[in-house]
């Protein structure tokens, strides 16, 4: 099982960044979030690309995604706003 923690407003998830992939695309496996990105780990540009790509996929704006831990590393923990662990489960289940 995925695993999400809710706090009163948001919910915190780890992920990992496949950073240079083919194709951006999100998909749990091996009960771990996976967030496939274009951008390579450069200058930060995966992060952004991250943060970018879970706001759209999400339909949250992109100040509700925050990395708060693994700035430089391909496992990293984020901070979702606005958006509930049933309706995140739903939305990586069926896109």
């Amino acid at each position: 099982m995925l695993e999400i923690t809710e706090k009163e407003d948001s919910i915190i998830i780890p992920v990992k960044v496949i950073p240079k992939s083919s194709r951006e695309n999100i998909k749990i496996e091996n009960d771990i979030l996976k967030i496939k990105v274009t951008a390579a780990p450069v200058d930060g540009k995966a992060n952004k690309s991250v943060i970018n790509y879970i706001s759209k996929f999400l339909h949250i704006p992109k100040r509700s995604v925050q990395i708060i831990s693994g700035l430089t590393s391909r496992k990293k923990i984020l901070v979702l706003r606005g958006i509930s662990k049933e309706d995140l489960i739903k939305k990586i289940n069926h896109p």
